[in-house]
């Protein structure tokens, strides 16, 4: 139950982050991908976005490209993943469009 609950939390905030971020975008764009492959479920969710992104920086507590008041999903999605040994994820950026990959180990 925990698991699931952990799993709703990440999704939700990729969801959210990827849909504030597409609105001050030119396009305006979300894709979500899911697959299940070797035992791992795959969830990519990528979106545009305007403006620059400190790669590096997504995670850390207060980093934020939306300005003060934010920047704590993020920070909550990685200490979720970094407490739980069935999650991994994975971001990047390519071609305006920022990708945030999921990773689900099954037993």
């Amino acid at each position: 139950m925990k698991n699931y609950k952990d799993l709703c939390k990440l999704i939700g905030i990729y969801l959210d982050n990827a849909h504030d971020a597409c609105l001050n975008s030119y396009k305006k764009e979300i894709t979500i991908e899911m697959f299940f492959k070797n035992k791992k479920l795959s969830i990519i969710i990528s979106n545009t976005f305007s403006g620059e992104i400190d790669i590096k920086s997504i995670g850390k507590k207060g980093y934020t490209t939306k300005g003060q008041g934010h920047g704590m999903g993020l920070s909550i999605a990685k200490s979720i993943i970094n407490n739980n040994e069935i999650f991994e994820q994975r971001k990047e950026i390519i071609n305006n469009y920022y990708y945030q990959y999921l990773y689900i180990y099954s037993n």
